[in-house]
């Protein structure tokens, strides 16, 4: 699916050089406010600020070298080398999902998180446009609380909403996946562990995790959805409990990293976690529902009864 990528950089005639590419945000006031901010910074750097649709950021920057490149009818344009001679390479960007639930009373969301080059911005785009500063404030508050500083790269945060889910107000449930998914891009926790995590929980300027609103009926939403297990405050477990899906209590954002590492959130049957043979981060994996290496792994003895 194509999503908009800003990019930034200047048009040497001959080749491309590339300061920045960075998702847009969803909202259409949002992006004309901070393509406004960019192109005032781009001109003072001689450079030109240009949004682009594709599939990820390569992608998006390979096209406007291509266009770039058929207008000046150049057709060895390309990304400008860089200054030690070596090809230059198309910035990297690490995307994962961890679906959350929020603590809006019913409604199932997916959370990806992004990092990209940038200059230690925090972006939240989705439906919860209205309460996106909310969100940004209380997750940096948090994790600065927590003493692991802010990434000095740019991270972007998508939130997706379940298509039947409601809309409400001051979803602050979602914190906590937020918090764990921009840890997990800036390289605090391995981005496999946070397969198959779901976590409720609000976040703020002290260490302890607060109890959202409604946070039983988020718990519900994502059991109804199918998710095995849920990370949630310690305060609220029994509030949690006895909904079909394993509850797994935390009191920091610290704790809930540990619980990611270590699998606890997997299922009971998870082969990896049981069978002994694999140490490192993985994905939950069982016999009928196995991760994606071991589909295509040769060898079924791997399974488990």
């Amino acid at each position: 699916m194509s999503t908009p990528f800003i990019i930034v950089g200047r048009d040497e005639t001959t080749s491309y050089t590339l300061l920045d590419v960075s998702p847009a945000p969803a909202n259409e006031t949002q992006l004309d406010t901070l393509l406004d901010e960019l192109a005032t910074e781009a001109n003072e750097a001689f450079a030109n600020v240009s949004v682009v649709w594709a599939d990820d950021s390569t992608a998006a920057v390979e096209q406007l070298v291509a266009t770039l490149g058929e207008q000046h009818g150049e057709s060895d344009y390309a990304l400008t080398p860089a200054a030690s001679g070596a090809p230059c390479e198309l910035p990297r960007t690490m995307s994962l999902r961890g679906r959350a639930g929020s603590a809006d009373r019913a409604t199932v969301y997916q959370v990806d998180a992004i990092r990209g080059p940038g200059r230690g911005s925090f972006e939240v785009t989705g439906p919860c446009d209205d309460h996106t500063t909310e969100i940004r404030n209380r997750v940096r508050s948090s994790l600065n609380t927590h003493g692991f500083g802010w990434p000095q790269d740019r991270i972007a945060v998508r939130l997706t909403r379940n298509e039947y889910g409601n809309r409400y107000d001051s979803p602050t449930g979602l914190d906590l996946a937020i918090g764990c998914t921009v840890l997990a891009v800036a390289g605090r926790l391995p981005v496999e562990c946070l397969e198959g995590a779901s976590l409720v929980g609000e976040l703020g300027p002290h260490v302890v995790l607060r109890v959202p609103r409604d946070l039983r009926a988020s718990v519900r939403a994502l059991a109804e959805d199918g998710a095995t297990s849920v990370i949630v405050p310690e305060a609220a477990v029994d509030e949690a409990t006895g909904l079909g899906i394993q509850v797994i209590g935390t009191t920091s954002l610290y704790g809930a990293l540990e619980i990611l590492a270590a699998h606890v959130h997997h299922p009971k049957i998870c082969v990896h976690c049981t069978g002994g043979w694999i140490r490192a981060p993985h994905r939950p994996c069982t016999d009928r529902s196995p991760c994606a290496n071991c589909r295509a792994d040769d060898e079924p003895d791997h399974f488990h009864a």
